[in-house]
């Protein structure tokens, strides 16, 4: 796994699975950059890059789509040689495979399996219930959804840290397929 910081006013946090098989007929490069007015000297980190859920027997998949686990993601934010309040902004991108899924927030790497993983922020911080969870109208939608984390200022030093709530959902179709299955995650945090 390899983690990545870009820390120039707008900071993209990566997490990548390694290809077991390596090609030599299309090398490819990304490159990026970012210019920004605010967040030069800013940096995010998480504390946990790997949320690993319990597993389910695909016969318990059936009926209402419902939340089976819910995981949290902790978001910390550090900035030096600032002297103005700055507001991070939030944003997710993964793959959202599932075409019913009107408000892009089913993530799931590999092809449809019926269940997925959905991205979640509460104002107090506090877990949400199991039963309450899945919600679509206030999840984190891919690239759409912009999400405010804690300010940071000079009361709190410059650092912050926000929680995110992960939780595996499903059935999304009738056919449940067994196997292991990930989401990848790339958060993007823009300060203003």
């Amino acid at each position: 796994m390899r983690l990545f910081f870009l820390k120039y006013g707008a900071i993209v946090l990566g997490i990548f699975i390694a290809n077991a098989f390596a090609s030599t007929t299309n090398p490819s490069v990304l490159m990026e950059a970012v210019i920004a007015n605010k967040g030069v000297g800013c940096e995010i980190t998480l504390p946990q890059t790997l949320l690993r859920f319990k597993p389910l027997q695909a016969n318990q998949l059936k009926g209402a789509v419902q939340t089976y686990e819910i995981q949290p993601l902790m978001v910390r934010l550090a900035c030096v040689n600032e002297t103005q309040i700055l507001q991070p902004k939030l944003t997710l991108q993964g793959v959202t495979p599932y075409p019913t899924d009107s408000y892009k927030v089913i993530f799931l790497d590999e092809k449809i399996n019926g269940i997925g993983f959905m991205v979640r922020q509460t104002t107090d911080g506090k877990p949400i219930s199991l039963a309450d969870f899945y919600r679509p109208d206030v999840a984190i939608g891919n690239t759409t959804t912009v999400v405010s984390l804690n300010s940071l200022t000079p009361d709190n030093q410059y650092q912050s840290e926000s929680t995110l709530w992960v939780g595996m959902v499903g059935p999304f179709q009738s056919t449940i397929i067994a196997g292991r299955f990930q989401a990848s995650l790339m958060l993007n945090v823009i300060f203003e």
